[in-house]
């Protein structure tokens, strides 16, 4: 428990993530209620429940490197009014992160590993998905600061680059402002040492391999949430509501036996709900929570 105690400290003085507090273990449920999906003549009604379930376990070579490995898994269940599916995701991120003699530089490096698929985890060339990215971090000062990259994955239909575009921001001592665009953001407002408040904004972009070798569907969306943390009293533990709604929603569907291979699938915005329990742990002693108060 002293070692732990004493990871924990030295994870003060990093930020892998924009965000003030490093979740070393996150559990989440969320639910799209129905919504229907557009292909050709036909409607098909969803719902869809998803669960993820992640770690982040860190490691400290000296005072400015360390070692991040983040695995988590997930599950997507689309209950239909046609055939049901499940998605499964499993992946395995590792990041090092190294600390300059200025201290207001940092990069880091992450390589990934991911298996989407409709079928339980089976490792395969047509089921894997490697990727990486790269980010340098400049801190203007204690309150901003800003990170610039390149998100790289071998998706199912190929390549796939993202320019990564990040931020810290901190305008005074209630509201934290972070993210990593297109993916994250987050504003978080403290209204006392218990209870946080704001808005997330999500994007997922993920191709998923269907049963056999040559069709898969690939999918797009933007959720904007508003979330409500609750910190439990001298525990490190957050209790997290959410509800909000998707945005410029579009699946699309790729099949290399059929010609042509792709077909976009428009289905209609859906609100989303989702509910959490995370251990967190304090990286930034200016995000006040009753914990942080408890230290």
């Amino acid at each position: 428990m002293k070692n732990i105690l004493i990871i924990l400290l030295c994870l003060m003085g990093f930020n892998i993530s924009a965000q003030p507090y490093l979740e070393l273990i996150t559990l989440y449920n969320a639910n799209e209620p129905s919504s229907t999906l557009y292909t050709g003549k036909d409607q098909i009604h969803i719902k869809n429940t998803w669960n993820i379930a992640s770690l982040n376990a860190p490691f400290i070579i000296d005072k400015r490197n360390i070692v991040l490995f983040s695995p988590g898994y997930e599950t997507r269940n689309y209950t239909s009014s046609a055939d049901p599916l499940n998605i499964y995701t499993l992946y395995f991120p590792l990041t090092y992160e190294h600390t300059f003699n200025d201290t207001s530089n940092k990069l880091s490096g992450t390589l990934i590993y991911r298996f989407n698929s409709t079928t339980k985890f089976k490792p395969g060339i047509n089921n894997d998905l490697l990727g990486g990215a790269v980010l340098f971090t400049h801190n203007f000062s204690s309150t901003f600061g800003m990170k610039a990259g390149l998100y790289y994955n071998r998706e199912l239909f190929g390549n796939y680059f993202i320019p990564l575009l990040g931020f810290d921001w901190q305008p005074n001592d209630r509201l934290f402002v972070w993210g990593l665009l297109p993916q994250s953001a987050t504003l978080d407002y403290r209204f006392t040492n218990n209870i946080h408040g704001g808005i997330n904004y999500y994007s997922p972009q993920d191709s998923y391999r269907l049963k056999g070798d040559n069709a898969y569907f690939f999918v797009l969306e933007v959720q904007l949430r508003l979330f409500v943390d609750y910190y439990i009293p001298k525990t490190p533990l957050a209790i997290t509501a959410e509800a909000g709604h998707t945005m410029l929603r579009n699946y699309l569907y790729y099949d290399y036996s059929k010609n042509p291979n792709e077909e976009v699938i428009k289905p209609t915005e859906s609100a989303i709900f989702r509910i959490g329990l995370s251990w967190r742990f304090t990286t930034n002693n200016a995000f006040k929570t009753q914990r942080t108060l408890a230290r």
